[in-house]
């Protein structure tokens, strides 16, 4: 299975991120480039990519990146433009009808949409360095006294979510420092991974797990003791 394609991949939480798991009508954005990363995302959680037409400044479109057929899916954000003093929209020196009242001025907000895919699209996911970090066989093999080499993050991956990101050794790289860099700013991130460790469990035979990470949990077992002899 390519690196493009969804395979057993998590979906990532939106709600917690966006503060809505689907594209709707009228729902806003402070800026363009986070509206972008909420369609993007919720394409990942779909198995499907997108893409951006050029559109113009205040209107922007994304599309399905099926290439089989013509897909209707499609999203589009409008910029609100500025608001005289009793809420009209100001456009080209005219007052236009009050709406989108909830909309703060030059935020961006989903204007039109169609999310129903054709039969035959085609379109696959494409995996991101920032996808790839909310990952379960991710988090699991960048683990503190661990390899963090390519082989074994890429090797965990694809063992645990049939994606293989052999042939993607920068956007690899990128996740795995990124990762690094999180753990020094943050002692508590390893504790934070330990529902990745389960979650992979769950998914092997015990026999497996046990062969493959008898020593992770070693050395969890021994740290436990250690805090103990200390408490």
């Amino acid at each position: 299975m390519s690196a493009t394609s969804q395979g057993s991949t998590i979906k990532l939480d939106l709600a917690s991120q966006f503060g809505h798991e689907k594209p709707e009508i009228s729902i806003h954005f402070a800026t363009l480039e986070e509206a972008g990363s909420f369609v993007r995302s919720y394409a990942f959680n779909e198995g499907k990519s997108v893409k951006r037409n050029k559109g113009t400044r205040n209107y922007k479109k994304w599309l399905c990146t099926s290439t089989a057929e013509e897909c209707p899916w499609f999203v589009t954000l409008s910029r609100k433009r500025e608001t005289t003093s009793k809420g009209s929209e100001v456009v080209r020196g005219r007052k236009k009808k009050k709406k989108l009242s909830h909309v703060p001025d030059n935020a961006w907000y989903i204007s039109k949409l169609d999310l129903q895919h054709s039969q035959f699209c085609n379109s696959v996911v494409e995996m991101t360095s920032k996808y790839l970090v909310e990952q379960p066989g991710f988090k699991a093999a960048i683990t503190e006294g661990h390899s963090t080499s390519m082989k074994r993050v890429v090797n965990n991956v694809k063992t645990f979510h049939g994606v293989d990101m052999q042939k993607q050794p920068a956007l690899v790289y990128r996740a795995i420092q990124s990762e690094k860099e999180k753990q020094k700013v943050d002692p508590t991130v390893e504790y934070r991974r330990l529902p990745s460790f389960f979650q992979v469990f769950e998914r092997k035979t015990l026999d497996r797990v046990f062969a493959v990470n008898w020593t992770l949990v070693g050395d969890f077992l021994g740290l436990s003791w250690l805090l103990a002899r200390w408490c």
